[in-house]
């Protein structure tokens, strides 16, 4: 297919002397264009905000707090900057109050 393409054949007249649809014809011939892919580096992973505050939040648990949002304000009147979706991520798989299916 690739061939006859490169020699000027229509993706239409390949797809009649193949037997192919021509949606297949256009993706061999595209893909053959194509430039191979680059891999995807991943990011490094950076320290999260959280990590400055867990001895506080560890403390706080062992006081028997664990309201999300109240934990959440103290943070913040602390200097913490993250938001309250990773503080709620942080305190979720520990809280004995979370009920757990049977």
């Amino acid at each position: 297919m690739i061939d006859l393409y490169r020699k000027g054949v229509s993706i239409s007249e390949i797809a009649r002397q193949s037997g192919r649809d021509r949606k297949t014809v256009r993706k061999a011939v595209k893909s053959e264009n194509q430039p191979l892919r680059k891999k995807k580096v991943r990011p490094v992973k950076r320290e999260r905000k959280i990590t400055a505050f867990e001895s506080y939040l560890k403390r706080r648990m062992g006081e028997g707090v664990y309201n999300t949002r109240k934990l959440y304000r103290e943070l913040r009147e602390r200097g913490y900057s993250g938001g309250l979706t990773q503080v709620i991520l942080y305190i979720q798989p520990i809280d004995p109050n979370v009920m757990k299916k049977p």
